[in-house]
């Protein structure tokens, strides 16, 4: 599988590096391209799996400058529990990322966010991009966390014809009231190209 390279900081308990405790540095990572495919959703003509645990983001290009999406988290991955979200990087990593966050802090709510850094409190409501149509469905297939983003706005503008890093983190313990530390088996990152034929 193709790949672009990452930095990844890792958080360990009781670790440090250069004074910061709970920091380690690890060597570059391959950041994988995600194989787009035919949407499996009335309305999305397209879809790449974010996780093998069953998140699969579903996307149609409305115009060069908006995009409808579907978060998809199936029963089978343990995501559709509580909050889940998709981020939008300029390099795969979560600092200076956007993000659309689902079910925070309660069922069926949804929003835009900045994240800033990696703490909990570096996640914030934001008002630098705008999404609109949102809804947010949990029954006993999963949850489908649903969104339209216009590209240029935000601090990550989506490329409509180009390849994207996108996040996906959903939570560890399956609540909603409030984000929670998610280990790398709850977070990734991948590479997707939103002008892919299918």
């Amino acid at each position: 599988m193709a790949s672009l390279t990452l930095l990844a900081l890792v958080i360990v308990a009781g670790c440090s590096i250069g004074g910061h405790p709970g920091v380690v540095l690890v060597s570059a990572a391959p950041v994988p391209v995600a194989k787009c495919f035919k949407s499996t959703l009335p309305g999305y003509t397209a879809a790449a799996t974010l996780a093998k645990k069953g998140i699969v983001l579903h996307w149609k290009t409305v115009n060069p400058n908006t995009i409808n999406f579907a978060v998809e988290a199936k029963a089978a991955s343990n995501a559709y529990k509580g909050w889940i979200s998709v981020g939008f990087s300029k390099a795969g990593k979560m600092t200076g990322s956007d993000a659309v966050i689902g079910n925070l802090p309660r069922p069926n709510a949804i929003g835009p966010y900045v994240m800033t850094g990696i703490a909990k409190s570096s996640v914030t409501r934001t008002k630098k991009f705008a999404i609109t149509k949102t809804s947010v469905v949990t029954n006993a297939k999963g949850t489908i966390m649903r969104f339209t983003r216009s590209g240029p706005a935000g601090t990550v503008p989506v490329k409509y014809a180009g390849r994207n890093f996108i996040l996906w983190a959903y939570s560890a313990t399956g609540k909603s009231k409030a984000l929670d530390n998610h280990s790398p088996l709850n977070r990734g990152a991948v590479v997707v190209n939103f002008g892919c034929k299918v």
